[in-house]
């Protein structure tokens, strides 16, 4: 097995996956490296919504049909307020390649995943390889690992990491995360014998301060996920509460939300008590971050697999052509970063704001009632939390609409 390549991706979930079909597709030679052992392993604390801003990678890579014969889902976000619903009739955004978002398994698609990079001739997985180092040698970079078959030496023009919120490359390098508070806590589990919503929706509660959200997957398994302020989720761990009964007891103050009464616990109760929302530089030293490397978001969001595919896709669209034809990356990984900051910040601002709650529940209901009460900003809203639009174009209808709203509160009658 020949130890130079033209990329190094270390990591092999969601986003090393996309970054290594990316680049072998069109032409390049990949080694990707995997610290776990075994090619089934899989991200357990994730809720793997996949919004539409990562469906065009999936496509453009073949994976989309596959993937839906495996069992993923195909939905579309309903948003419960105390306004009303926010659930437009059309599909997201205007572009049938956006048009929806899946629910998958992480159990499902990490493995999955992991086959496609095994089965293609332009890409070496290793699993069970542990990066120990990773340094310059001459206008390459040299990458130390280690694992049961002993050290072992890579070479290649360009390392990428994919390693995850905890990134040891970004260790190595010194490409510190600014990490800013989370005020919620997340609590989720697998149940059965809870029905599909109509048209396969994922219904996503938003009530102040607390969130929930339903998503429907196959096999007649359902996540319910539940956000809640950090201090009721630690009072509830240590007076030794049950957890699955307090998600139910959520979820049943809802009548919109499909019948409960037969629901089954199908997992353990998985969450994180605390997680701060944490961002690093996406090019730093010369070396690449995509996915939760580079930005690592309140779980509410729903952001992780998404981001992660659309930056994979991003790192390697800015660079493929200066790695195949041998010229210099620090152009290419310029405008990669550039394109990272001005596509992601954005939807990480206010990802950030809102894991503050700060807004007290009449201020929502204000801001739910506007936004209910215009088809179109409806639609956007949805498109928004599909990241298939831009906050600053959804900030800038919604205060339109507020100002119309202003207006026609002041004709006389």
């Amino acid at each position: 097995m020949s130890n130079r390549y033209d990329v190094v991706i270390v990591g092999g979930a969601v986003g090393g996956c996309i970054l290594a079909l990316c680049y072998a597709r069109h032409g390049l030679k990949v080694a990707v490296l995997e610290q776990k052992d075994n090619n089934i392993s899989y991200k357990v604390l994730c809720t793997h919504f996949i919004q539409p801003i990562a469906l065009p990678v999936f496509q453009k890579l073949g994976l989309d049909g596959p993937l839906e014969e495996l069992g993923a889902v195909r939905t579309k976000a309903a948003f419960w307020t105390d306004a009303g619903w926010i659930d437009p009739p059309d599909d997201y955004g205007a572009d049938p390649a956006t048009a929806h978002a899946y629910n998958i398994e992480r159990r499902l698609l990490d493995p999955f995943l992991r086959a496609q990079l095994a089965s293609h001739s332009n890409i070496d997985l290793r699993i069970g390889r542990r990066v120990t180092e990773v340094e310059r040698s001459g206008d390459d970079w040299l990458v130390k690992t280690d694992g049961e078959a002993g050290p072992e030496q890579i070479q290649a023009r360009l390392v990428a990491a994919a390693d995850g919120r905890h990134s040891p490359v970004a260790s190595m390098l010194g490409n510190k995360g600014e990490a800013e508070e989370n005020h919620r806590s997340a609590l989720f589990a697998y149940f059965e014998g809870i029905d599909a919503p109509p048209k396969n929706r994922s219904i996503f509660i938003l009530s102040e301060p607390d969130r929930g959200f339903l998503y429907p997957l196959c096999d007649k398994r359902t996540l319910l996920a539940l956000y809640v302020p950090k201090a009721v989720a630690w009072e509830w761990q240590s007076s030794g509460a049950s957890l699955e009964d307090n998600i139910l007891v959520y979820f049943r103050k809802y009548p919109q939300v499909p019948d409960l009464s037969g629901a089954r616990l199908a997992s353990r109760v998985f969450g994180y008590s605390d997680y701060p929302n944490l961002t690093r530089k996406a090019v730093f030293g010369g070396v690449a971050f995509v996915g939760d490397a580079a930005l690592s978001l309140d779980p509410l969001s729903g952001v992780g697999c998404g981001f992660a595919a659309a930056s994979a896709d991003m790192l390697a669209e800015a660079t493929w052509r200066a790695l195949s034809d041998g010229q210099e990356l620090e152009g290419p990984l310029a405008t990669y970063e550039s394109e990272f900051n001005k596509l992601f910040l954005p939807h990480a601002r206010g990802i950030k704001a809102d894991s503050l709650i700060a807004k007290s529940p009449e201020m929502a209901t204000q801001t739910y009632r506007c936004i209910t009460s215009s088809t179109r900003l409806q639609k956007e809203f949805v498109d928004l939390t599909g990241r298939i639009i831009s906050p600053a174009r959804f900030q800038a209808s919604y205060a339109s609409a507020m100002v119309r709203a202003r207006i026609e509160a002041q004709r006389p009658s």
